[in-house]
């Protein structure tokens, strides 16, 4: 009895030793396969991720600011073969007892607008010159320019070489910047010996108006200018203030010389309607309507009577002129031209200067609470 119970328990226990190595064996075989799976999705996840998420933790590193430091410095060389030297010898007076003359050289920046030659620069920098100007190339190469226009109230002028394949610079336009975008200053400070320095900063403030005095010591006003922290510096002026993506949005012109990091820039904007007539007439011939007018932010400034919040104020009108006889009085405000919006004064002139060619234009003005219309005649007029 003892016998046949102990082999049945030894079968039993063998029987449930089996049982459970069979159970173990599946077991281990299914946590195997999946440990494999859980690795294999784990590989996969870990590649997309990789995929996914390598450039983002690269640029955090620095790849990402390197390339766009790149692109910029790309921009910057793509640009460079077009910003060109301007010289022109001038005759200066000495102020002594014998009230003596001297031959000297201005010496300044400029930058290339067609294949065939145009160039943009600042009146100051050829004002006063006899027929020398010349123009220093990126790549050596020196040329003599002809003067085709210049105006020394909005001290632009317009020059020309002889050539007929030149890398010309893309014209941007004021109205897209915003404070605190990037620019970039491109010209020859303190003569050729640093030509082409390349000088950052930011669009500190945008049509600003500031009063000074020309070569001829007169108190001249300049209106709509660009405010920028790029170091501007002599031999600077006439070169391109660059945004971003390489467009052309000012003129570098002065700096403030009683303050750090105040720079202005003259609008494209501006210049844009002078260039089309220069090309397509050989001249450009300025409307002078014969008044005088403020932003709304300077106006305010001047006479806290004034509260608007669009358009250009009139200050002054002289006796006999169109505006005049337009009927236009001190304290109107232009807020369109021929049905375009006016918010500022390159708005005004933008506009002014495109219609130049025309006999007359008409201007909506509110005056005394009243918005009216006045026509205005932008050419032969005696005056």
């Amino acid at each position: 009895m003892k016998k046949g119970y102990s082999k049945v328990l030894i079968m039993s226990m063998a029987t449930a030793l089996l049982i459970a190595g069979v159970f173990a064996f599946v077991s281990m075989a299914r946590m195997n396969n999946s440990v494999k799976d859980l690795q294999t999705k784990s590989e996969e996840y870990a590649q997309k991720l990789a995929v996914q998420t390598v450039p983002d933790n690269v640029g955090i590193l620095g790849s990402r600011a390197d390339n766009a430091q790149a692109d910029i410095s790309d921009m910057i060389q793509s640009v460079m073969p077009s910003v060109v030297g301007v010289s022109a010898e001038i005759v200066k007076n000495i102020d002594d007892l014998h009230n003596r003359e001297e031959n000297a050289v201005n010496v300044g920046s400029g930058f290339i607008v067609s294949e065939d030659g145009y160039i943009i620069t600042n009146n100051h920098v050829i004002a006063g010159g006899t027929s020398d100007i010349m123009v220093s190339m990126s790549d050596g190469h020196v040329y003599k320019a002809d003067k085709l226009w210049s105006d020394e109230t909005l001290d632009l002028a317009i020059i020309k070489i002889g050539v007929s394949n030149a890398t010309a610079l893309n014209l941007g336009d004021v109205k897209s910047l915003r404070q605190a975008d990037a620019v970039y200053a491109i010209g020859n400070p303190l003569g050729m010996q640093f030509q082409r320095t390349v000088t950052s900063g930011i669009v500190s403030a945008l049509y600003r108006t500031i009063s000074i005095n020309d070569e001829k010591n007169t108190n001249v006003t300049m209106d709509s200018l660009i405010q920028t922290d790029a170091s501007i510096n002599p031999g600077n002026s006439g070169g391109p203030l660059i945004d971003k993506d390489g467009n052309v949005v000012g003129i570098n012109t002065i700096k403030i010389g009683s303050a750090e990091g105040i720079g202005f820039a003259i609008p494209i904007n501006i210049v844009k309607p002078i260039l089309q007539s220069v090309i397509k007439n050989g001249k450009f011939e300025m409307p002078d309507l014969g008044f005088m007018a403020y932003d709304k932010n300077v106006a305010q400034y001047l006479n806290q009577s004034f509260e608007i919040s669009t358009g250009i104020t009139v200050f002054r009108v002289y006796s006999g002129t169109p505006a005049d006889v337009a009927g236009l009085k001190e304290g109107d405000v232009i807020t369109h031209v021929n049905k375009k919006p006016v918010e500022n004064m390159m708005d005004f002139r933008e506009q002014i200067y495109y219609l130049a060619d025309e006999e007359s234009c008409v201007l909506s003005v509110l005056s005394n609470g009243r918005l009216t219309e006045k026509e205005i005649i932008l050419r032969n007029f005696a005056g």
